[in-house]
């Protein structure tokens, strides 16, 4: 949801606990909604070898554990509940590929 070009610390991801799930929220811009763009999280045990989780829908759809508010023209809010039972991890991150023009 942010500038890659300009610092600012309001459209970082924040990270929560609720009980047994680790909850992940951040800012989607609508650019990345297009459809050459993928967005997933990954965990990892090792930061070697990383297993993704459900990926993140495009446009308004949620899934699972992934909800999606959409603001119209502004920056889309996405939270992605990841289960502590899901397995022995210590790491996450959010991965986003451009698959071409």
């Amino acid at each position: 949801g942010g500038n890659p070009v300009v610092s600012s610390s309001t459209d970082l991801p924040s990270i929560t606990l609720d009980g047994s799930n680790l909850v992940l929220t951040f800012k989607r811009s609508d650019a990345s909604e297009l459809n050459n763009t993928s967005l997933s999280v990954e965990v990892s045990a090792d930061l070697n070898d990383w297993t993704a989780i459900p990926p993140i829908p495009i446009g308004l759809s949620s899934s699972g554990t992934v909800t999606i508010t959409e603001h119209g023209v502004s920056d889309d809010d996405v939270t992605v509940i990841i289960p502590l039972s899901a397995g022995d991890f210590e790491f996450f991150r959010l991965k986003a590929v451009s698959l071409g023009p």
